[in-house]
């Protein structure tokens, strides 16, 4: 998986609206020079894997001592290209050299540095270097014409312009359009939307594709292949669902987010507007659904912090959520106000006054 346990990639670690493509198990060889011989160079190879990424190509090596490095296409002086390796060479170090492509960039960046998060260190250089890699299982021809298109989409891209419908084509060839039956918790549950629908379950910074469905007892998402990290079909009962409401997100009336009786919430932005109005209109219509609203009312709300039945948090937490705001989304983040006035003290004192603002004013 791109991101099994123990691994170090994120995807924090993309830009914003970038996407996780594929991923591969690769060795990375510095590039021969004159001064070093390609047997020396197979000597240093480092084990890892490699991460098509829709802006770029992510390498985290197995030695944790070593940093994860990103290589942006936009700084690539070429695509990525099969490395020219003499026969001579590839038989010495008992290498497939059929297996090899190189990268060429100016620019590269070093990700967790000593293992630390921190910004990353960005390297350039007045010269091209050359960094070699070598897939493990799979074939050279399924890796880079999409590392060569996806470079070259990259390389036209603007902040404006560039060629979105050759993007779009190729990450809605990585969403499966049709809902995995073998997934329902119960096989007789019954299927209340005749075609799934396209969503994006949104956290912080981070989108991620999918398919959404509802039966009779269960919310299912099943993620696509773009930005998965090994996450399998997740599904939450009806049952358990306390608040549904609806969301803008990127101004887009086209969200909504459920919250379930364990604390938890998740938020879902679906493609068009009429596939959310849809989905809304089944949930509110459950039976089970429709009785948790009908004690989640302001009113009933209000009523249960003024007999302290809420403490403050909550109840604030509860006016964000019916004020349009998640805590998924960063754009609308639940605000809350403003009380410490003491930020020199090492440590607060919760007891003093003169921690706090005077709010009676």
């Amino acid at each position: 998986h791109a991101g099994g346990r123990g691994s170090r990639f994120s995807l924090l670690h993309l830009e914003y609206n970038e996407f996780l493509i594929q991923d591969y198990a690769v060795f990375m060889y510095p590039a021969p020079t004159a001064g070093k011989s390609w047997v020396r160079c197979a000597g240093e190879r480092c084990s890892g894997r490699l991460k098509l990424c829709t802006r770029g190509l992510v390498f985290e090596p197995e030695d944790k001592r070593r940093p994860l490095q990103r290589f942006p296409f936009k700084s690539m002086t070429c695509p990525p290209v099969p490395f020219d390796l003499a026969a001579g060479s590839a038989a010495a170090t008992a290498v497939d050299a059929a297996s090899l492509f190189s990268v060429a960039s100016k620019v590269w960046l070093d990700i967790e540095v000593g293992g630390n998060v921190a910004p990353f260190v960005t390297h350039e250089n007045p010269e091209s270097m050359t960094f070699v890699f070598q897939l493990h299982h799979s074939p050279l021809l399924e890796f880079l014409p999409l590392a060569q298109e996806l470079q070259s989409l990259e390389a036209s891209r603007s902040s404006f312009t560039g060629d979105k419908s050759a993007l779009n084509r190729i990450l809605e060839s990585r969403t499966k359009p049709n809902f995995e039956l073998r997934e329902l918790v119960d096989f007789r549950e019954k299927l209340l939307l005749r075609l799934p629908a396209l969503v994006e379950k949104i956290v912080p910074l981070v989108r991620h594709p999918g398919i959404f469905m509802v039966t009779d007892k269960e919310i299912y998402f099943q993620p696509s292949e773009l930005n998965n990290l090994g996450d399998g079909v997740e599904h939450y009962s009806l049952r358990k669902i306390v608040r549904v409401h609806k969301r803008r997100h990127m101004l887009r009336p086209t969200a909504v987010e459920i919250y379930l009786n364990d604390g938890t919430s998740a938020l879902f932005n679906f493609a068009t507007r009429e596939a959310c109005d849809e989905v809304l209109q089944l949930l509110r219509a459950n039976p089970s659904v429709s009785r948790a609203l009908a004690t989640m009312s302001v009113r009933t709300m209000l009523n249960k912090w003024q007999n302290r039945e809420l403490s403050n948090f909550e109840y604030l937490t509860y006016l964000n959520s019916i004020a349009d705001r998640s805590i998924h989304d960063l754009t609308q983040y639940p605000v809350f106000p403003w009380v410490i006035q003491d930020y020199t003290s090492s440590k607060l004192d919760l007891q003093k006054p003169s921690t706090f603002r005077d709010l009676s004013k």
